[in-house]
Parts: C-alpha cells; structure tokens; sequence
C-alpha cells in the first residue's frame, strides 16, 4: 500500500472514530465557559483555574475567550476530538494550539482595534454540523485544517470583519461566503465541494475547487477550479492580484464562465503580467467573456507609451477565449484610449495615447 492511500486509510478511520465519539458524547449537558487564564501553573483548556467561575470546561461548551484574560497563550490538552459547541474570540493576542476539536455550532470573531496580533487558531477543526462563522469584527487567523465532514460551512464577514484560513480544507461540502467583509484562503482548500460567493471578498492565495458568483469580488494570485458567473442575476467582480494597487494573476484550472452582470477589473502600474498589471488566466479550458464588463485602473500615475501592450486573459492548453467583453474594442482610462484585440488564446490593451479632446 503506498504511502498516500495509507494516509487516507488512516484519515478515512480517524473521522469515522470522531463521529462516533461525537455521538456519544452529543447528549451531555452544556454550558458557557468563559476563559481567565488564571492558573499559574500551565494553559491547559482541562485546568479549571483557567476559567472564571467554579467547574472548568468540558465537552459540548460554548466557549469565551475575552479581552483581558490573565493568560492569553491556550493550549486544548482535551482528548482528541472532544465536542465543543460553539467558540468565541473578543480579544487580540490570543494564541491556541494543542489537540483537534469537533465543533457543533460555529465561531463568532468579535476583536476590536489595538495592541497585540490577531488571534491564531491551531488546532484542526472537523465540523459537527452546518455552521456559521461569524466575523463581526476583526479577524483570526485558522491554521489547522478544517474538514467539513459533509456539512456546510458560511463565512459571514460583517463590514469591518475577516477570515484567514491558512490550513487544508477537505472534506465533503460547501464553502459559502456571505456578509460584506473578507475570507482569505492561503492554504490547499480544493480537495471539498464548491464554494459559493455571494456577498463581500474572497480572496485566494493558495488553491480552491470551483467558485460560483453570485455577487461579491473575487481575488487573489492562487488558483481556483473553475470559475461559474454565467446567470441572469449573476453578479460580482473578479479581480486578480491582492487588491488595491496590488497586481497579480489569478488562475483558473478549468472554465470561466462570465455574464453581463460581472466586471473583470485589471489594475495597470507598468509592463508585465503579475508583477505590474493584473491578469485572469484559464488553463486547460475555456474562457467564455458573454459580454461581461472590463474595467481598468492606470495606477501610480502611469502613463503607458503609445503601442505599449497589456495581455490581460490568458488561456493556455485546451480550450479558447469566445466572445468579447461590453466595451468591444476599445476601453478608455484616466484620459488615456486602449484598444482591446481578442485572440483564440489571450486578450491585448493596446495603448493609443490620450483621448483625443
């Protein structure tokens, strides 16, 4: 047996026992736990001088984890896979670490501004049920990996909230992000089911399986497995790169799929894909433009000389680009005129000079 099919052997009975183990834990009775960090003697979720009032935790509690605890390092020293129903973070500097959890009923991010960094979450989490993530404000960082276990999970940012998963997520089931504010995928997030943007920004550093719009940004400089924008409500943005001025190419393993609800939008600071302007890029499959909207930004005062080009779409391997973007052949910025060419495998601004007054 290799190496990798003995992992998941492995893998395919650990989760197969936490199941288990959840269920026959499932009916103790619960309560709310709030962390002080108050024994001196280690960070031990199990030692029940970390926690205010008289017991401790144990399974099936919502957990609190406030501003001003008397300790702020956390270790779960809990048996592995003990269920918690719900955890909560209100505070910055914290950092957990120590044994995977079963997780029933989500996690609520609620970290005001100031000094210390954000919390860092490093125990794996095997979800319990469908759950939401609440980011109300700030944001922590999951480190661990994050298995579905045929559940959904909803990341709902709020306007001034975030989530940064950095882990594997595997699994069975489907990633949602909802709410205005942020999700950052840094880690190996394609070996589940879809996910499913509808509102704020996702952002991908590392690998997705394929995203479905149906409204919010997509970015980053990773890679997904396909991107679905073709509706008649579909709406949203894909922006590669990291935001702001930052340029990047975002790639695609399979088809792209656009409509007229959804922009394309490409920053321009210089020659150069990736390292000076934006660029959407499908391998191995095709790139359908339906006439969706192009928007470009001409950053940092750039003026691009006369002639100079930009290759925005790329396509490479099988597959071709078909259609053209609203604007057609032309697109103006900042005063400055670019005609668009489409080809079987790249689109092309060309930079004309300014606009003629």
């Amino acid at each position: 047996m290799s190496n990798l099919n003995f992992g998941n052997v492995i893998w395919r009975r650990l989760i197969a026992a936490s199941i288990t183990l959840a269920l026959l834990t499932g009916g103790a009775a619960a309560g709310t736990e709030t962390w002080s960090g108050g024994d001196n003697n280690d960070p031990n979720w199990t030692s029940n001088g970390n926690w205010a009032g008289i017991g401790g935790a144990g399974q099936n509690d919502d957990l609190i984890f406030p501003a001003g605890a008397a300790r702020l390092n956390t270790l779960n020293d809990f048996p592995i896979n003990t269920n918690f129903d719900s955890l909560t973070f209100k505070s910055r500097g914290y950092t957990f670490t120590g044994n995977q959890i079963f997780l029933r009923n989500g996690m609520t991010i609620d970290v005001p501004g100031g000094a210390g960094a954000a919390p860092v979450f490093g125990p794996n989490i095997i979800l319990g049920a469908t759950q939401f993530w609440k980011s109300k404000l700030g944001f922590i960082t999951v480190n661990g990996v994050v298995h579905l276990n045929n559940h959904n999970l909803v990341v709902d940012s709020g306007a001034q909230g975030s989530l940064v998963m950095n882990g594997l997520i595997n699994g069975s089931g489907e990633l949602i992000k909802d709410g205005v504010g942020s999700l950052v995928i840094n880690g190996d997030a394609d070996g589940f089911g879809p996910t499913t943007l509808k509102q704020g920004t996702l952002t991908v550093g590392g690998s997705l399986g394929s995203v479905a719009f149906s409204d919010g940004t997509l970015s980053g400089t990773g890679s997904v497995a396909a991107i679905f924008a073709n509706c008649v409500l579909c709406q949203g943005t894909i922006a590669p790169g990291q935001g702001g001025t930052t340029t990047g190419i975002l790639t695609s393993n399979g088809l792209v799929s656009l409509s007229t609800g959804v922009t394309v939008a490409i920053d321009i600071r210089g020659a150069g894909a990736g390292g000076a302007h934006d660029q959407l890029r499908a391998v191995g499959s095709n790139i359908d433009l339906n006439n969706a909207n192009l928007s470009i930004s001409l950053n940092f005062n750039f003026v691009p000389a006369v002639g100079q080009q930009f290759t925005i779409l790329s396509q490479n391997g099988v597959g071709v680009i078909t259609g053209q973007f609203s604007q057609g052949s032309g697109i103006v910025d900042n005063g400055q005129l670019f005609t668009i060419t489409y080809t079987a495998s790249s689109v092309i601004l060309t930079a004309q000079g300014p606009v003629a007054p």
